[in-house]
């Protein structure tokens, strides 16, 4: 049981190191959103998508170390969780198993705070854009005129584009 325990804080903490390895990028990423820095962006993007793909090998591999662990005590998986463990544990390992979950817990809170300010930031963006687009399509609407006799004509478009305003 010791082995497993000692799999089960090792996996915990390189969560602890991935989610605020997450938390980082995120934070890199709203700065990048106000800075309207594109390719880093894309970038912080990316490392997030690696970050996620471990996080969750991470939490599979704990999870194989629980059902272990509840087959050994002879409970149901289904009701073990990191908390439920540290009740079971000797008091050394529970109770760096116990200041981990809580590091995991905030560092949740704190994500999911970040997470939400960059996707308001997104979406303000994509507001924006879509302003932009509208306004720019109907700019380009072609306007009625009245010609010789009082007849609706339609302005021929217009190809030339100012480019120094």
């Amino acid at each position: 049981m010791e082995s497993l325990t000692n799999k089960l804080t090792d996996i915990v903490s390189r969560e602890v190191k991935q989610f605020e390895l997450f938390l980082k990028l995120l934070i890199d990423q709203q700065n990048y959103l106000i800075a309207n820095d594109l390719e880093n962006l894309n970038r912080v993007v990316k490392e997030q998508e690696k970050a996620i793909l471990v996080t969750r090998e991470l939490e599979r591999n704990r999870m194989r170390v629980i059902a272990e662990l509840s087959e050994q005590i002879d409970d149901d998986p289904n009701n073990m969780t990191l908390s439920r463990v540290t009740k079971i544990l000797a008091q050394p390992q529970a109770l760096k198993l116990e200041k981990m979950q809580r590091a995991l817990t905030g560092l949740h809170a704190k994500i999911n705070k970040v997470k939400s300010k960059n996707e308001f930031l997104i979406k303000k963006s994509m507001e924006y854009i879509e302003g932009t687009v509208r306004l720019l399509a109907s700019s380009s609407k072609e306007t009625p005129t009245y010609g010789d006799g009082n007849s609706k004509e339609q302005k021929p478009p217009s190809i030339a584009v100012n480019r120094t305003a």
